[in-house]
């Protein structure tokens, strides 16, 4: 994962093109802000992505908590 500082960096848009196809871009603002650059096409990027996302991080996390229902309710529910 590559990361630049912005305004101090400011590559063009193709070099940031560039450099999202071999691997994620993080670009940080000055006020500490952060964007991510990354390629929607490889899985592998998706999921880098996915890791440094805060919202679904919560969400799995909170999904987790949820009680488990066994298979046998689980087809029970859906055939009734």
């Amino acid at each position: 994962m590559k990361t630049l500082r912005y305004p101090e960096s400011r590559p063009t848009v193709d070099e940031l093109l560039e450099w999202a196809e071999r691997e994620n871009v993080i670009i940080r603002t000055d006020s500490g802000e952060e964007f991510l650059l990354a390629s929607l096409d490889d899985f592998e990027h998706e999921v880098e992505s996915l890791k440094h996302n805060d919202d679904f991080i919560a969400f799995l996390d909170a999904r987790a908590q949820e009680p488990m229902v066994s298979l046998e309710e689980a087809r029970k529910r859906l055939l009734d």
